[in-house]
């Protein structure tokens, strides 16, 4: 049993982040995967992003401790939880983790690939710019906002040439039929 006596470790980790395709936002409490949103309760979040703060290295149990639940008392069993949760959510399976693993007698690490949404590729930019709610970041607006001008251009230009076609066509039908 942790009794927070210890002080908290600083814990920020700036902004959303990706583990793996998961779309991490912190400061909402919610993690999608494509249109699948979950929202967790907020200390099960600072678990994870403590985990996410180092990742590929064994966060302690005392550090988790230290960190998410500072001034109270807890046992092991709600951090055990917690990491429960969180493996529902990616879908890992605690006996072949594929996300978090845990150390026996040590901690957990979280050993998926971490990456920042500036980190990603241009291919997944706009699938990643997805806001949860059906809305774009600004980024991904101001690439959807330039694409869509793109095509009414496309369009338009297409049409001039429709227009200058048939002019061509409707002057050069009219001079046969005189």
């Amino acid at each position: 049993m942790y009794n927070g006596s210890e002080t908290a470790v600083d814990n920020a980790v700036e902004g959303e982040f990706y583990i793996e395709d998961y779309f991490v936002q912190p400061q909402l409490n919610r993690i999608a995967l494509e249109e699948k949103v979950v929202q967790v309760q907020p200390k099960i979040m600072q678990v994870l992003v403590c985990l996410g703060e180092q990742p590929g290295k064994v966060i302690t149990r005392e550090r988790l401790f230290q960190t998410v639940w500072a001034d109270t008392n807890v046992t092991d069993h709600v951090l055990s939880r917690s990491i429960s949760e969180l493996r529902k959510v990616f879908n890992d399976d605690p006996r072949n983790p594929r996300v978090i693993e845990t150390i026996p007698k040590a901690g957990y690490r979280l050993i998926a690939t971490v990456s920042r949404p500036s980190e990603t590729t241009v291919d997944n930019a706009d699938e990643r710019d997805a806001d949860l709610n059906g809305t774009t970041s600004p980024t991904g607006q101001h690439r959807a906002g330039g694409r869509l001008w793109a095509g009414i251009f496309a369009l338009a230009a297409m049409l001039a040439l429709l227009i200058y076609m048939i002019g061509i066509f409707s002057r050069h039908q009219h001079f046969h039929l005189h």
